[in-house]
């Protein structure tokens, strides 16, 4: 059996590569949030198809333009199968949400007990 070698500096450069291009397709989000999602997806599509073609044998260019084509796909395919929405991880899912602190946690609980979302000096009053 053939031994299988890996080579980690291609496999690091591709995954910085499509990270780098799924980032980047986010701030299409920010600089374009008021057209229909489904065209934003294309033009991410589009520019990721197009990307390799500026800077051709650039392995590192090639990879970014396949992080945005992933990225743009995945947003049209969540316009089609709107059931796909809620999977995966997009800007909604990572943005504010994740980092909820205990007052944010409490101030909208409904709750009887009046000292719950108040800091200790005001508990102590």
């Amino acid at each position: 059996m053939a031994k299988t070698k890996f080579d980690f500096a291609k496999i690091g450069i591709k995954a910085a590569g499509l990270g780098v291009g799924v980032i980047g397709a986010g701030f299409g989000n920010k600089l374009l949030p008021n057209l229909n999602p489904m065209l934003r997806g294309a033009l991410k599509v589009a520019v990721g198809v197009g990307l390799p073609l500026i800077a051709p044998k650039q392995d590192f260019i090639e990879h970014i333009g396949d992080g945005i084509i992933a990225a743009g796909m995945g947003d049209v395919i969540k316009q089609v199968v709107p059931a796909l929405a809620g999977i995966g991880m997009d800007d909604e899912a990572i943005g504010d949400q994740a980092y909820v602190d205990d007052y944010e946690m409490n101030m909208g609980a409904v709750t009887n007990d009046e000292s719950l979302g108040q800091d200790d000096e005001q508990e102590q009053l």
